[in-house]
């Protein structure tokens, strides 16, 4: 029968609510987060199962003491706006739960490589904090395969682009000093990485030097384009677009590696989509690489296959095209007759270019 609720059992159904009490752990937990250093018991309370409203059990988590980093700019005594108070709270119960849920079984050293390379990737994707993707690195290093080391920068990179917390801690030197031992990694076993790794860690180390203002170093990117050189017949359609935006974003004009990505885009110009010959043409553009017959190329490819491209593809075509003065009468005058009808979709930066 279902248990009808009176004015006086309202207040028992709240009070012994998980939800409830939850949020007061929450408030807790950022109210000494923003203290410098805490060290204190963690106890979790939930409801049992024998009652459709619980009743409180105090449990203990798997640790009895806990760490609690100082929150930085989000304290709460300084008037944090909503947002900032949300992703502070989220970042709070990440950590108390991190340890938990990325532990180790011990059998996982008896899998086979295979089985171990897929739990390691798994451990990356599970990591929701920078910090957590550097530690699993040190602590797992001997086990990481090319792949899982490029995972990490896909990871670390998404993180960063997610998180402004992990934006923030990353533009610090000392949190950069930190990210050596992967970056070293990285560089000796580089050989190894394959054309999808180096793509995929190019485009996610230039996408970390543009947000957090991280310069990589010279030598790693030397040893990114030499690898580039000598595998470069081997890249994809997509590989080749990574690495030409990798490269333009860090600055790279070295002749010798955008010589063969060159080489590269005019032997699959056929198979590339319509965002990956703007973000093409751009990065040769933003370089000032200029080859006649890529762009001449890249136009007999585009012409017909304007109306794919976005706004965005539009307007970084056309720059590239106006900013390198290659004369392309046809393919401004295709531009000419698409972009009125489709004005409502480009923003104020598109139709300045």
């Amino acid at each position: 029968m279902r248990r009808k609720h009176t004015n006086g059992r309202v207040s028992d159904y709240w009070a012994s609510n998980l939800s409830y009490l939850k949020c007061i752990f929450f408030f807790v937990t950022i109210v000494l987060r923003s203290c410098d250093s805490l060290n204190f018991s963690l106890l979790w309370i939930a409801p049992s199962r024998s009652s459709p409203f619980g009743t409180g059990k105090v449990r203990s988590l798997p640790f009895t003491t806990y760490q609690i980093p100082h929150i930085g700019d989000y304290r709460i005594n300084s008037g944090c706006r909503v947002k900032p108070f949300r992703e502070a709270t989220r970042n709070a119960v990440s950590d108390i739960t991190h340890d938990r849920r990325n532990s180790v079984k011990p059998q996982a050293s008896k899998r086979r490589e295979g089985n171990r390379c897929e739990s390691v990737g798994k451990l990356i994707n599970n990591c929701n904090r920078v910090k957590y993707v550097v530690s699993l690195h040190a602590r797992d290093r001997a086990k990481m395969t090319p792949t899982n080391l490029s995972f990490c920068w896909s990871q670390i990179a998404k993180l960063v682009t997610m998180n402004n917390i992990d934006r923030n801690d990353l533009r610090i030197k000392r949190n950069q000093e930190r990210m050596q031992l992967l970056l070293n990694d990285t560089i000796s076993s580089i050989e190894k990485f394959g054309p999808r790794n180096i793509a995929t860690t190019c485009h996610k180390l230039a996408k970390l030097e543009k947000i957090c203002r991280w310069k990589i170093g010279e030598n790693v990117w030397r040893c990114l384009e030499s690898e580039i050189i000598r595998i470069s017949e081997s890249f994809s359609a997509r590989e080749i677009a990574n690495i030409a935006w990798a490269l333009a974003k860090a600055k790279r004009s070295s002749p010798a590696v955008w010589s063969q990505v060159d080489l590269a885009t005019l032997r699959c110009i056929n198979e590339f989509k319509s965002q990956e010959i703007a973000n093409t043409v751009w990065a040769c553009a933003t370089v000032d690489y200029y080859s006649p017959e890529l762009f001449d190329k890249i136009e007999e490819v585009a012409l017909p296959r304007l109306c794919e491209f976005n706004s965005q593809d539009i307007a970084n075509t056309v720059w590239a095209y106006a900013t390198m003065n290659q004369s392309s009468s046809q393919l401004f005058e295709k531009v000419a007759m698409v972009a009125p009808p489709r004005l409502h979709e480009f923003n104020s930066q598109e139709i300045a270019n």
